[in-house]
């Protein structure tokens, strides 16, 4: 992980290798309320992708190489993401992942 531009924010960027017909899935805890932006882009194809809390789906994605991305307030607890490649059985993908978190107070709008 690596600092943000402002004070008390954390980024996030890697590279992922998702198996054919695998899924791949960070998690991020948060210890307190927070903003939660995100982006997921890929060299070729779709890949679907979820946001989720340990009780619910908080967002539902369809990257491509044009990406996909969104912002969630957030109370404390753990935020997964989750990349699914299930559905190819033949290709790997390499999706990028780019993740920010940080004080509600911090964020105004903000583009990945």
């Amino acid at each position: 992980a690596g600092g943000g531009g402002e004070e008390g924010a954390v980024e996030e960027r890697r590279s992922l290798a998702v198996a054919a017909g695998d899924a791949h899935s960070v998690t991020v805890a948060l210890e307190e309320p927070a903003v939660l932006e995100y982006a997921v882009s890929t060299a070729a194809r779709t890949l679907p992708f979820t946001v989720s809390s340990a009780s619910a789906v908080l967002a539902r994605h369809v990257a491509s190489p044009s990406g996909a991305a969104g912002r969630l307030e957030l109370a404390a607890g753990e935020v997964c993401v989750t990349l699914d490649n299930s559905a190819s059985w033949l290709r790997a993908s390499r999706p990028s992942l780019a993740l920010r978190c940080g004080e509600r107070r911090l964020f105004t709008a903000l583009a990945l």
